[in-house]
């Protein structure tokens, strides 16, 4: 299988489009992480499409995981998304709290 990530949906590709220019680089090393996770983890190939307003990707494996959505902060950086109530961002704190800057238990 190969490690390249592949071309947005079209929903996604217009949003991405309306992404901050300073930005860009940021959420699309984002998306390739969510894809490349994805693979990695078995969850492959993702559901792409665009919830809320923003690029959504979930397994295609029914309702065993918590989709995540790329997005961008108020101070101005790119963002990884989850649904508030999911545990997926107090895992993520507990495992790599030095390594990312969260948002409460969403970003």
């Amino acid at each position: 299988m190969s490690d390249e990530v592949p071309p947005p949906v079209s929903a996604v590709a217009d949003w991405l489009r309306t992404v901050p220019v300073e930005l860009r680089d940021r959420v699309d090393q984002l998306r390739a992480l969510v894809h490349h996770v994805a693979r990695d983890e078995g969850a492959w190939p993702l559901v792409e499409e665009v919830k809320w307003g923003q690029p959504s990707y979930r397994s295609p494996h029914g309702n065993e995981s918590t989709p995540v959505r790329l997005g961008w902060t108020g101070d101005g950086d790119a963002a990884l998304l989850t649904h508030c109530q999911s545990t997926v961002i107090p895992e993520f704190r507990a495992a790599y709290g030095d390594d990312f800057r969260f948002d409460g238990d969403r970003a």
